[in-house]
């Protein structure tokens, strides 16, 4: 991985003007971001933002009895943090990496800082806010009037628009709680020849 943000394929901070991610540059911090890493955790504080260059992290709401979905995604289009760009420093969902890859961290106050000083970073980071919000919408609505089959398709889908390669690393139990339902014990093997 390049150690300096110059090449990133992270699209808000490749939108930047140069001036702008030089500013940024010694606050940005090359990272793996492994399987199931926790990015940050439901009502705790969060201490780092995360900008993806490659891999896929998943905005999880956990219910009080302990059922699990996913209810956003983020990519190489975004960054993970929302809450500290409206002023907050916690929220009440848990953010995991579910695709590993990499990517750039930046502490909280270092954020928080570049935000009220540069009013382009400011604006870039809400207009992708506003299509965060919009793909959680979506999924909201889908989940509602899209049938299991169609929803596993779309989240697939949106996995690989984000992902350099045809191949990425999934459990089905993961791919289960994305989709919000129960992971099914397997049942007879299906020969290839007989799916429709």
């Amino acid at each position: 991985m390049d150690s300096t943000p110059a090449g990133t394929r992270n699209r808000l901070l490749a939108s930047l003007a140069p001036g702008e991610l030089r500013r940024l540059e010694p606050h940005l911090e090359a990272v793996e971001l492994s399987y199931r890493l926790p990015l940050y955790r439901a009502n705790q504080p969060i201490h780092h933002v995360y900008f993806f260059d490659t891999g896929v992290g998943s905005l999880v709401h956990t219910m009080r009895k302990g059922a699990a979905s996913e209810v956003g995604t983020i990519g190489k289009e975004g960054f993970v943090g929302l809450p500290l760009l409206f002023g907050d420093d916690r929220a009440p969902n848990n953010v995991y990496v579910q695709v590993p890859g990499t990517g750039w961290k930046m502490k909280s106050s270092d954020f928080s800082t570049a935000i009220e000083q540069s009013k382009s970073l400011r604006q870039a980071l809400l207009h992708y806010a506003h299509a965060f919000f919009n793909q959680v919408a979506q999924s909201a609505a889908c989940a509602h009037h899209h049938s299991l089959d169609q929803r596993c398709c779309r989240w697939l889908l949106m996995t690989y628009d984000r992902m350099d390669s045809i191949h990425f690393r999934l459990t089905h139990e993961f791919l289960a709680m994305m989709l919000g339902v129960r992971r099914a014990l397997p049942s007879r093997r299906v020969p290839y020849n007989e799916l429709d």
